[in-house]
């Protein structure tokens, strides 16, 4: 009998929900820090990058974690069957 994985169940990092909590923090911290009313680009540009560089790392781990998962279970079944013999 072999292991069967279910189909149609939740990513198990739950990526999804990163992203958007990560999303939604931006937003927020840069209504929280000036808002559309500080839109002159020029002035903004440090503190643009200051809000916004820790959440594009963030969300490029997370999307890092992701690829590295989905070829996890084909690593870890190679091992298996390796040690199995």
């Amino acid at each position: 009998m072999a292991f069967q994985s279910q189909r149609g169940a939740p990513h198990a990092l739950v990526p999804a929900l990163f992203i958007a909590a990560a999303l939604i923090n931006l937003v927020l911290t840069d209504v929280l820090a000036g808002g559309p009313e500080s839109v002159n680009l020029a002035e903004n540009l440090t503190d643009i990058f200051v809000y916004a560089a820790p959440h594009v790392l963030f969300l490029a781990r997370v999307l890092m974690a992701v690829r590295y998962s989905a070829g996890q279970r084909a690593h870890d079944l190679a091992e298996f069957e390796r040690l199995r013999q």
